[in-house]
């Protein structure tokens, strides 16, 4: 395959920004409800592999990049030999469909994105869609991405507790069961691309697993522990300067009294606050956006508290500003990031010794996620 042709639409009207191969910024200007696209011919006659980047993070992939291997289109039969044996649906599993590929996605949230490759490209897969088990739990995933012969699915929300969870995947087409992954994990995913890895990429598999079996050992999670005898976390340790900041908070009637992260599918924060007179407040903001009373859940005995945002592992040193504002004005002002919460726990007296190290290990998964990305991000 000498070229290749891409077509990008991006979403609503965001100018989106990307780069094939490293290259210079392409303008992404065609909204997808348009119904259009932006064409893209790329060379492949030397280099098999193309890589687009986003620079205004508007691609889900690792870590807001994808790389497509670009293959000869196969017929069916053109595959080594086998016995070809159809699936329920009347498919050989072999040399027409195949569950081929999956990727973490390290992003809000870790997710799986899986490919299922189309040999055969005359199959209607109009309609095709996903059935994925997880924890004993079923989910269908009907929205998907074709790209290049394959069709993508994502299964999300896999807290990090989770990576030796097993994952069901089954392929639907024309109502039937076509091809199906039986026991795949996130462990299984960053194991099976080490070998091949460079250094940052290889220590942030480290991390991420070491994230995921503190994670385990602090919940409790009945699920097969991850073997961290030969994983070396890259030794990064908060410090003071990703402390929180805090301003004022000095009227007792109405005051912050807690700031934290919640560990689940999503890393997101909370903060606690003391009103004894409910007509003294006015909101809390967060980076400028407005929560009242109704926001926030009631803990009784005059306290509340907010859950907001969720943060990307490349993000975890941005900071949120949050600001407790009374009916007469602002009475307190603080900075927060995951990397702040990280030092609170390290410096904690209260902190248990699980506690201390799931938050060492988000920390030294938040920084090799970030050493990856600034690696592979495209210049702009």
């Amino acid at each position: 395959v000498s070229s290749v042709i891409i077509r990008i639409a991006q979403y609503k009207d965001n100018d989106t920004k990307i780069s094939i191969n490293g290259g210079d910024a392409i303008d992404i200007k065609t909204p997808s409800d348009s119904g259009s696209y932006t064409e893209i011919t790329v060379d492949t006659s030397v280099d098999k592999t193309v890589t687009v980047a986003s620079l205004s993070g508007g691609i889900r992939a690792m870590i807001n990049s994808i790389t497509y291997v670009i293959e000869s289109p196969d017929s069916p039969g053109d595959s080594a030999d086998h016995e070809c044996k159809k699936s329920d649906s009347g498919y050989c599993n072999v040399c027409e469909l195949t569950i081929k590929s999956a990727s973490l996605i390290l992003g809000e949230n870790l997710s799986l994105r899986f490919g299922v490759k189309i040999h055969d490209l005359t199959i209607n897969t109009l309609g095709a869609y996903m059935v994925f088990e997880f924890n004993g739990e079923t989910v269908t995933v009907t929205n998907c991405t074709d790209e290049n012969g394959y069709l993508y699915f994502l299964f999300e929300n896999i807290s990090p507790d989770q990576m030796t969870s097993p994952i069901n995947a089954a392929f639907i087409l024309d109502g039937k069961s076509s091809v199906r992954l039986e026991g795949y994990t996130v462990e299984a995913n960053l194991l099976g691309i080490y070998d091949k890895a460079d250094d940052t990429l290889k220590q942030l598999i480290h991390d991420t697993l070491i994230y995921g079996q503190t994670a385990k050992e602090y919940t409790g999670n009945d699920t097969p522990d991850i073997d961290t005898s030969k994983l070396v976390g890259n030794g990064i340790s908060p410090t003071v300067s990703d402390a929180m900041t805090m301003q004022g908070n000095e009227i007792q009637s109405i005051k912050i009294t807690s700031v934290g992260v919640r560990f689940d599918c999503y890393n997101s924060y909370y903060v606690k606050i003391y009103i004894a007179d409910t007509s003294l407040f006015d909101s809390v903001t967060v980076d400028g956006a407005r929560y009242g009373l109704s926001d926030m859940i009631s803990l009784g005995d005059g306290y509340y508290q907010l859950y907001f945002g969720s943060v990307d592992a490349t993000n975890f040193d941005t900071r949120v500003t949050v600001e407790l504002n009374s009916k007469s004005g602002t009475v307190a002002k603080l900075t927060y990031s995951i990397n702040a919460y990280a030092y609170e726990m390290q410096t904690s007296t209260e902190a248990s010794a699980k506690m201390k190290n799931l938050a060492l290990a988000l920390y030294r998964y938040g920084k090799s996620a970030e050493a990856y990305w600034n690696e592979i991000k495209p210049q702009a």
